[in-house]
């Protein structure tokens, strides 16, 4: 539901990505689910990040929240093992038109804390002329961070993923582009991206009125080529990519909404190293799911899906499948504008 996902959405975060050590970190912290609030469309709430547990139900407070700067609209997000937080902001107070940045906080960072890194600046290359927004975020196994957003390529904007270094910080160009027509990457709304361990990229493709696709780039992928990869045609069941993770083993999520003719948003998961017209070894979909409009999803380590869902976030359990009830919901006053979320 593609219209669904640009209004609550407008930059729509990232997955949860799970990568040790971005600023040089180790070992793992508590499982915790993060969850952006977008104001862009609710002026009266302040930006912020809200940590529940992972094993929160119903309509509760967060047990932490981190209130954004200033001007800046939170979207994007992806979170490591010890608790590092990554985040896209648009500068909505910059001129003349919007400018992007990533924002770093450091485990445990709660309040109005300062990020420990930001790279922004024109070096960048995210985004220009009143379309700058981080789209998506996620890591690698050493702590790269992989972007999608419109990039600006010799003036040009373009859908892609840019890559930055585990260390970067300030106005620093990234060490690799993938964008242009080529790539076939949704130039309509450029959405999600995952990392494998082999360091493949996954991100969504395709452009209205004809099904998504999931677009797999391999680690040697720079600049304006096709796709290594595809999963796509009837048999996969994908309509509408409104969301996209991995779990650890690299099996591949997919939120599926329904703009393309789905009648039901569903969630789709690949079995890893899936390529092609190949059919979901799981599909979650039907009344008793309580789904009704989709975005961004997640897979903690345990293997549960969080997805957000118009007035919540839905909570499966591993090898979920058919129409069952989710295993908890998470909601709290405010919930409007939830746009990003991110599991350990």
């Amino acid at each position: 539901m593609k219209w669904l996902a640009l209004f609550l959405v407008p930059a729509l975060g990232a997955c949860g990505g799970a990568a040790g050590g971005g600023d040089g970190s180790s070992g793992s912290t508590a499982s915790n689910v993060y969850i952006t609030q977008d104001v862009i469309f609710e002026p009266q709430l302040s930006q912020n990040i809200f940590q529940f547990p992972t094993t929160a139900t119903g309509s509760v407070s967060p047990t932490q929240s981190l209130k954004g700067p200033a001007g800046v609209t939170f979207n994007g997000l992806a979170v490591d093992t010890t608790g590092i937080l990554y985040v896209g902001g648009t500068i909505t107070s910059s001129s003349p038109s919007n400018g992007a940045e990533i924002l770093i906080y450091a485990p445990g960072a709660s309040g109005n804390a300062t990020p420990s890194r930001t790279i922004v600046g024109p070096s960048t290359g995210l985004g220009g002329f009143g379309m700058s927004s981080v789209y998506g975020l996620a890591l690698d196994t050493s702590g790269n961070m992989y972007v999608s957003s419109f990039v600006n390529v010799g003036g040009i904007l373009y859908p892609g993923v840019s890559i930055f270094p585990a260390t970067a910080n300030g106005d620093v160009a990234p060490t690799k582009v993938i964008a242009g027509s080529a790539t076939t990457l949704n130039a309509f709304l450029p959405g999600q991206i995952a990392v494998d361990s082999a360091n493949r990229i996954y991100t969504e493709g395709g452009s209205l009125p004809q099904p998504d696709s999931v677009l797999i780039f391999d680690s040697s992928s720079i600049g304006n080529g096709p796709p290594s990869s595809t999963i796509s045609g009837p048999k996969t069941m994908i309509d509408d990519v409104v969301g996209l993770a991995l779990d650890n083993a690299g099996n591949i999520y997919v939120a599926n909404g329904t703009a393309a003719g789905a009648s039901t948003s569903s969630i789709l998961v690949f079995s890893a190293g899936s390529t092609g017209n190949v059919a979901p070894i799981r599909t979650v979909s039907g009344s008793a799911t309580t789904m009704v409009g989709l975005t961004n999803l997640s897979v903690d380590r345990d293997g549960n899906v969080y997805v957000i869902n118009l007035l919540n976030v839905l909570k499966f359990a591993p090898t979920s499948s058919g129409n069952v009830p989710p295993s908890a919901t998470i909601s709290f006053v405010g919930f409007s504008g939830v746009s990003g979320i991110a599991a350990q």
